[in-house]
């Protein structure tokens, strides 16, 4: 079913996670000590569910038995509504990251948006609690293997919250150099 319809295997498992999903005071402080503002966020992402995750190879599943303590949330698409996947990030480490289903975007409906692009470029994140962080505004690139097209159709600049990021970006030939600036202060272009 996750082949053939993968928005709806998509749907299904965050009606499963979000459905069963009780008030978290504890993850909910712990978001907030990490500086999410949740009123916001969750009005414009959704809800943040904590739960038991396995990652490998830029991918998730749940794993109540062995696995580690993760922050998930709905992956929308260009529509801001319709959900496309899950994304999952460690508490103990929020650069480990990964999707269920393998969406390439978390925010891509910033990214295709022209109006994210007014007077400034978009920027795109190096994990999903820096762009909670920064109240959903920009993308996050969750897998290099299947960003490249949409990455080229966005509608301007885009900028990065590293230097590493927007090396790795132009490096691997998903984004032409011309298309990210970097801040000067980081001392280099991408």
């Amino acid at each position: 079913m996750g082949d053939r319809f993968p928005r709806l295997a998509a749907t299904l498992a965050a009606h499963r996670l979000f459905a069963s999903a009780e008030p978290d005071p504890t993850g909910w402080a712990v978001l907030k000590a990490n500086g999410v503002d949740l009123d916001t966020v969750t009005n414009l992402a959704g809800p943040i569910v904590r739960s038991l995750v396995t990652f490998w190879d830029g991918r998730f599943e749940y794993d109540y038995a062995f696995g580690e303590i993760a922050f998930v949330i709905a992956v929308h698409g260009e529509d801001a509504e319709t959900v496309v996947d899950l994304c999952a990030w460690s508490a103990r480490d929020p650069a480990t990251f990964g999707t269920m289903f393998g969406a390439g975007i978390l925010g891509i409906d910033s990214l295709m948006n022209p109006a994210s692009y007014i007077g400034r470029p978009c920027m795109l994140f190096g994990s999903p609690l820096a762009w909670l962080r920064a109240n959903c505004a920009g993308a996050v690139v969750l897998d290099f293997n299947g960003v490249r097209a949409a990455l080229g159709a966005a509608p301007g600049v885009l900028t990065t919250d590293s230097l590493e990021l927007a090396e790795s970006l132009v490096r691997s030939g998903i984004v032409p150099a011309r298309k990210v600036v970097v801040p000067a202060a980081w001392g280099r272009a991408a």
